[in-house]
C-alpha cells in the first residue's frame, strides 16, 4: 500500500501511505503480543518444572503447522502449458511438400 501510495496524487497518497503505516504498526504488535504469550507459558513452566515438555510441545505445533502449509503449497502447482512443436500442428498437405 504504500508503495501505492507514493505514486497517486498527493491527498490520496498521503492517506493509503498513513493506512500502509497503520497496518505496519498492528501487525508488528500482533506479533510482539503473540512472542510475549508464548514467553509466559515458557517462564510459568519453567517455574512448574516442565520447560523442556513446553518448548517440546511449541516446536510440535511449529512443525505441524509447517507441515500442514507444505501440502497446501503441493496442492498449489503451477500447470504446464502445453507447447507444440511445428511438426504437431504443421497441415497434411504440408507434410507432404516435405
Amino acid at each position: 500500500m504504500g508503495i501505492i501510495g507514493s505514486l497517486l496524487p498527493s491527498e490520496i497518497g498521503a492517506w493509503l501511505l498513513v493506512l500502509a503505516l497503520l497496518l505496519t504498526l498492528g501487525g508488528m504488535g500482533e506479533l510482539f503480543r503473540y512472542f510475549l504469550s508464548i514467553r509466559d507459558r515458557i517462564v510459568e513452566a519453567f517455574k512448574r518444572g516442565e520447560g523442556v515438555k513446553a518448548i517440546k510441545e511449541e516446536g510440535m505445533k511449529v512443525l505441524r503447522s509447517g507441515r500442514k502449509l507444505l501440502e497446501l503449497l503441493k496442492l498449489v502447482e503451477p500447470k504446464a502449458t502445453p507447447t507444440a512443436t511445428h511438426e504437431e500442428t504443421s497441415s497434411p498437405s504440408e507434410k507432404k511438400a516435405a
